[in-house]
């Protein structure tokens, strides 16, 4: 099923899940459509989301940088008037047999939906769609393509304790930057 988003309406649970209700956060994923493909989407949830928030979600620059460490990834986002954002994603939350198709997705398409939900009331605020800058699309493919074993998950979530245990600030002084959103490919 083709998921529609409307400025001004309750977000989607695929890109707002309850769980985030009341956070500050990003969110990093796929959604699948009608055709059997994958949109690749971020979400950036900020709790009373204020109109100057809003604005600079849909007009200004979004930069970013990641931390990778072979198949581990954390991707950093910063946006001008709104905060610095980390994102996660796990390939081995999802079904493994259709991995090769979400990968498949990744390699063929670098264009994200960036949408803003203010989780307080679970409104979706800004929608805005994008490139990935290249530098980040292929350090996020290289982490991709790396074998996941069955305890990939565990061992991931282990990693990124280490890696939060750096304040977000201060992991973008170490971190790769990668260009920006919409920057030329």
């Amino acid at each position: 099923m083709l998921t529609v988003f409307k400025v001004g309406s309750p977000a989607p649970e695929q890109v707002f899940p309850p769980r985030l209700r009341g956070m500050s956060c990003a969110v990093m994923d796929q959604l699948s459509d009608d055709s059997g493909g994958y949109g690749i989407y971020i979400t950036i949830c900020l709790d009373r989301m204020t109109d100057k928030e809003e604005m600079s979600l849909r007009t200004e620059p979004i930069k970013t940088a990641y931390v990778a460490d072979g198949p581990y990834f954390l991707a950093l986002f910063n946006i001008s008037g709104v905060g610095e954002f980390d994102a996660t994603y796990d390939p081995c939350i999802r079904p493994p047999d259709d991995f090769a198709e979400r990968l498949a997705a990744w390699q063929g398409q670098n264009l994200v939906t960036i949408l803003g939900v203010d989780s307080s009331t679970g409104i979706l605020c800004s929608i805005r769609a994008a490139t990935m800058p290249k530098k980040f699309h292929a350090a996020l493919m290289r982490t991709l393509i790396q074998p996941h074993g069955p305890s990939f998950s565990q061992e991931y979530d282990e990693w990124l304790e280490v890696q939060y245990r750096t304040p977000v600030k201060r992991l973008w002084e170490t971190a790769e930057y990668a260009g920006r959103f919409g920057d030329p490919i």
